[in-house]
């Protein structure tokens, strides 16, 4: 009896760590990478984008140790993101087997509240990167969309998979940049810290090439479906669309320029009209040669009414055209910088200025902007403020002509306007 009351006694205690161990045991080998409880939407895309445009830095995997190419790279992006919000994820091999979220194949790691600090995680993305992910993978887990100002989003992926191997996301649209995409890229042997660019080199093929090998393209939404993991049609996926492959496509070897066009129409709400663009920046630069004209040209009447040696003390404050110069070399970089970005030919911009003229001396004709911002960019102006007016341009002089008696900036103006009025 006292050996029936003994045994009675501790058997709720055996069944109890018998329990126990089944289920650490269950647990453990049945652990995901993480849970998802939340489904992707158009929604959850706008968070993703914002999420890329506002708060991810270029070393925001550098306290992970992961170092990450290209690919490596905009899978990260996005595991980061589904993981940190209990979204679904999955990534392709290049022959198409699946691993995601769901994948049992490193629940021997510990798990974290923090990614950064969950090894489980983390290993799960190191062994994506090494073995797994690569730009022949992309076209398993993305999709090609419509090319219009609704479908360009921070989180758009340019890629070819062929010749460079190579794959570029559009992280940050702006209105306070040069131009309005800023890229997001990685590239081999792979780094801690991604780069932040102004433009992208990948090109897309042309039709005679399948079109798994390049494309601008979206992520594929998994979802559940039976048990098991697979992903919404492409077709019934937001801006679905093919029309980048089709035979007339012009934008291959212009991806830059297209995406930057169609996020200016983006931004500003109304069509990219390349004249008018062109335009603005010509009125930018009138504004700065105009300034600087109107120093020289008191310079010139200074000197003429002081001589070269009892010049007044207000002189160099007024006449000096170094800050005036800096803005000017600092606008024509950013000019051609943009005007490369758009893929604007630098002939239509000249041929602009050819239509605006500027009055640079009291014993010149009007000059054509052209002519001066040519001496300009090519480093002929002078900066001396008792050099002649030639000098301080970088032109030549066939002749004098009889002065033009400029007394004050608001006449200088009227002449200006003349001058343009008369290049017309």
């Amino acid at each position: 009896m006292r050996i029936n009351r003994v045994f009675s006694s501790r058997l709720p205690i055996f069944f109890c760590c018998r329990l126990l161990v089944f289920i650490c045991f269950t647990n453990s080998i049945s652990a995901e990478v993480w849970i998802a409880r939340e489904s992707w939407n158009p929604q959850w895309e706008n968070r993703y984008s914002d999420w890329l445009e506002i708060e991810v830095r270029p070393d925001f995997l550098r306290p992970t140790g992961l170092r990450v190419d290209c690919a490596d790279l905009v899978y990260a992006f996005r595991a980061v993101f589904a993981r940190t919000h209990g979204l679904p994820f999955m990534a392709s091999s290049a022959e198409g087997k699946r691993y995601g979220h769901f994948s049992h194949h490193w629940d021997r790691f510990p798990t974290h509240e923090n990614w950064k600090q969950d090894r489980r995680f983390c290993t799960f993305l190191n062994d994506l990167f090494k073995n797994i992910v690569s730009t022949r993978s992309l076209h398993h887990d993305t999709y090609p969309v419509a090319l219009n100002p609704e479908s360009i989003c921070p989180g758009l992926l340019v890629y070819e998979d062929l010749i460079a191997a190579h794959v570029a996301m559009v992280g940050q649209i702006r209105s306070d940049t040069n131009l309005p995409v800023t890229f997001y890229e990685s590239f081999i042997p792979g780094f801690e810290e991604f780069t932040v660019s102004g433009k992208t080199e990948v090109h897309l093929y042309g039709p005679t090439i399948a079109q798994t090998h390049s494309g601008i393209v979206a992520w594929k939404w998994p979802v559940e479906s039976a048990g098991e993991w697979r992903y919404v049609p492409e077709t019934e996926m937001p801006h679905f669309s093919e029309e980048q492959y089709a035979d007339d496509f012009s934008y291959r070897s212009r991806t830059t320029a297209l995406l930057n066009r169609l996020a200016w129409e983006k931004l500003h709400g109304k069509p990219f009209i390349e004249d008018q663009i062109v335009e603005e920046y010509v009125r930018y630069l009138i504004v700065y040669f105009a300034d600087r004209a109107l120093r020289i040209l008191r310079a010139e009447q200074l000197m003429a009414k002081h001589g070269d040696h009892s010049l007044p003390d207000y002189f160099d404050a007024q006449c000096a055209t170094q800050n005036t110069d800096a803005w000017i070399t600092r606008l024509l970089e950013k000019t051609w910088f943009s005007l490369h970005g758009f893929d604007i030919p630098r002939a239509s911009f000249l041929q602009k200025l050819n239509g605006h003229t500027i009055l640079i001396s009291s014993y010149y004709p009007y000059v054509s902007l052209d002519v001066l911002l040519e001496a300009f960019d090519g480093g002929k102006c002078s900066g001396d403020l008792r050099r002649p007016f030639y000098h301080r341009w970088g032109i030549l002089v066939e002749e004098e002509k009889k002065p033009v008696m400029i007394t004050s900036a608001g006449s200088f103006t009227t002449h200006l306007a003349e001058g343009e009025r008369k290049s017309r």
